[in-house]
């Protein structure tokens, strides 16, 4: 299952990786009732361990028969660790995260949560690509709905949260021009950056997964059975 931001996140890629990147098995266990993935430092799989334990946190979660099926895939080469992982919850239908780990600092993570059909939450996604020194990156809550079509489902969801879109703003600043197909997948506070590979922005980009992992509409309608507003 591909959601939007996978989609828009590869058109981009495809048109900067040619300019900027031309030249240039996880284990799986259970600890305490949540599963866990191995992670080193400068690791994407940190991301998801944090998004594993904080849902586990509020909800049983359990894995989904994706996980049975696709959780042992193998890479052609010794140097490339391939992770899939794949959980449904109450009101989750789909957890899903796919990660790879090669040589020369090579990093992917296509990570996304998605609610049942019957809320109109939007769909949290997080896709990472490091290759060498550079990093691109989409982080967003992704509508269901085109937000400049629809501005009451915009007001809705992005309204409360535009003051932390604009804080990220200014730490990750905007990665380019993107084209009109790409830009009705996102939200108004989609983090779209790219960036020269740094502890620091690396510090940066977990605490924005974080908070936009636990922004009060998804908490509070997924996990503790309020309304879906803020």
């Amino acid at each position: 299952m591909e959601s939007a931001s996978s989609t828009a996140f590869s058109l981009a890629l495809r048109r900067s990786s040619a300019a900027e990147l031309g030249g240039g098995g996880g284990g799986f266990a259970r600890r305490t009732g949540r599963p866990r993935v191995r992670a080193s430092a400068l690791s994407y799989r940190q991301f998801v361990q944090f998004a594993l334990d904080e849902t586990a946190l509020h909800t049983r979660v359990a894995p989904s028969p994706l996980q049975e099926r696709f959780g042992s895939m193998k890479p052609l080469d010794d140097k490339t660790e391939i992770e899939l992982l794949s959980y449904e919850a109450p009101k989750i239908r789909l957890l899903r995260s796919l990660s790879i780990q090669g040589s020369k600092g090579l990093q992917v993570l296509d990570f996304a949560m998605f609610p049942e059909p019957e809320y109109d939450l939007p769909i949290f996604c997080a896709n990472f690509f490091t290759a060498a020194e550079t990093n691109i990156v989409v982080l967003d809550l992704n509508p269901l709905y085109d937000v400049v079509k629809h501005k009451e489902y915009k007001d809705k969801y992005y309204e409360g949260l535009m003051s932390l879109g604009l804080n990220y703003a200014e730490l990750l600043p905007w990665g380019g021009k993107l084209t009109g197909e790409s830009l009705r997948f996102f939200s108004p506070i989609v983090i779209w950056t790219r960036f020269k590979s740094s502890q620091h922005m690396h510090d940066v980009l977990y605490s924005a997964f974080m908070d936009y992992l636990k922004v009060p509409c998804l908490i509070n309608c997924l996990f503790k059975g309020l309304h879906c507003f803020f």
